[in-house]
């Protein structure tokens, strides 16, 4: 029973550290440091780095060794779903809404497929539609398919204007 207390204790202090060492983190996109600074995370848990993340992401899939590593276009679908899984994470600890949260999308997605969309394991694309939706960021109608819904806002300069119909 002690162990069994210590061990979560133990749990318990590396996901606090491993959250606030994720909060510090303000490397730029495209950095050549990017990669060295994703290895530190390489040795905590997906549940670890995700917190107390309200939004369900698919933690089997993800790749720590990746986190904060942006994927490619040749990305597997445990990198695309790692990414879309640390852009939750950020986006749902940021203080950022509306046409801020849709600029930050544009960037951390600039380059992105549909086909990289459809790499991302469902439950996790359906978390990062939501969580820009809770943020004041239309993603367009919620009958569309979402990995559609996330390709054509990239395609889109501004954000899109709320449909009345959607309140």
């Amino acid at each position: 029973m002690a162990d069994d207390q210590s061990s979560s204790s133990s749990s318990a202090a590396d996901a606090a550290d491993a959250q606030e060492q994720l909060l510090g983190d303000t490397i730029e996109h495209g950095s050549s440091e990017q990669v060295e600074a994703a290895l530190p995370w390489a040795r905590y848990t997906a549940k670890q780095l995700m917190g107390n993340c309200p939004y369900a992401v698919a933690l089997e899939t993800i790749d720590t060794s990746l986190w904060g590593v942006p994927a490619p276009a040749d990305a597997s679908e445990a990198h695309a779903t790692t990414w879309v899984a640390k852009t939750i994470h950020d986006y749902h600890l940021a203080m950022v809404w509306d046409n801020h949260l849709f600029n930050d999308y544009l960037g951390d997605f600039e380059g992105w497929t549909k086909e990289m969309f459809l790499k991302v394991e469902r439950g996790t694309l359906k978390s990062l539609k939501t969580v820009l939706r809770h943020r004041g960021v239309y993603t367009g109608s919620n009958r569309a398919r979402i990995a559609d819904s996330l390709y054509n806002m990239i395609a889109t300069e501004n954000a899109l204007e709320w449909d009345p119909a959607e309140f």
